[in-house]
């Protein structure tokens, strides 16, 4: 799925590492004497495990909430996530699933970049990285002459990350 729905060799990396649960959180780091805590870097109240931050945590929970948020603004079509769904993407998503998937991609390696650098993640931070991924994509797709397969992708979202220029396609 992630060679299907993004070009970003790091995303596709990280998501292969999550299938292979080679992710390493401080509950791991910790048993190996690498971390001075097994607790969850965000919310410091659980043992830090694969399920807790990126699913669980209560601070990971407000940004999904508010990634569902965006999501609905943005008028993309999708259900309540599981845990199934942030961990292996949503596979029962028709129209979207493309750009569906990719987001949560990038908010899964997003959310673990900020633990990295002990930061909360943010939905605005979030969204200008979204942003970034946009532009490099659509220069991307000049080169390869397949522009109107990237406003395809991206039509959504367009005029709620900023970028919205009014050249697209006919």
């Amino acid at each position: 799925m992630p060679f299907t729905v993004t070009i970003e060799t790091k995303i596709r990396e990280f998501q292969y590492k999550v299938i292979k649960n080679i992710v390493f959180t401080n509950e791991r780091l910790f048993r190996w004497g690498l971390s001075d805590s097994p607790l969850c870097t965000f919310c410091k109240q659980e043992v830090e495990s694969f399920e807790h931050i990126f699913f669980y945590c209560n601070v990971t929970k407000a940004f999904w909430e508010a990634f569902c948020s965006w999501l609905g603004e943005c008028q993309v079509n999708f259900q309540t996530f599981t845990i199934m769904d942030i961990f292996f993407g949503v596979f029962n998503a028709e129209e979207d699933f493309i750009i569906l998937n990719h987001l949560i991609l990038t908010a899964k390696f997003y959310i673990y970049k900020r633990k990295l650098n002990s930061k909360n993640p943010f939905i605005r931070v979030y969204k200008a990285k979204i942003g970034e991924i946009y532009q490099v994509e659509m220069k991307i797709a000049a080169k390869r002459n397949k522009l109107a397969d990237h406003f395809q992708k991206w039509d959504k979202l367009l005029p709620h990350i900023g970028l919205w220029d009014g050249c697209r396609p006919n």
